[in-house]
């Protein structure tokens, strides 16, 4: 999936946003970032440049009662993409699960 930078809030080095704010219609808001993993992300693309980065799934957050509930995905710009824009080193993305 490709989402615009004009979703998200950023602040701190991180790129926020809720699900329900990218979630496609009619699949899921992740896809596999590459041919031969098993790694799912999204393509953040910038709205000021149209530059094209790809972020990968670190970690998801789960609270820590028995319902184990999901409460965000954190995201993380792949090596390509930090090789590629430099200024995305310690960059992170959190999807929170509303």
């Amino acid at each position: 999936m490709k989402v615009t930078t004009d979703s998200f809030t950023f602040s701190n080095n991180t790129f926020i946003t809720e699900a329900s704010d990218i979630e496609p219609n009619n699949g899921s808001m992740f896809h596999q970032i590459y041919p031969d993993a098993c790694d799912e992300g999204l393509v953040l693309i910038s709205a000021k440049t149209g530059n094209e980065s790809t972020w990968y799934v670190s970690e998801p957050e789960y609270t820590k009662d028995e319902d184990h509930e999901l409460v965000a995905y954190h995201l993380l710009p792949t090596t390509e993409t930090v090789r590629k824009y430099p200024a995305l080193t310690n960059t992170k993305m959190v999807i929170f699960n509303d």
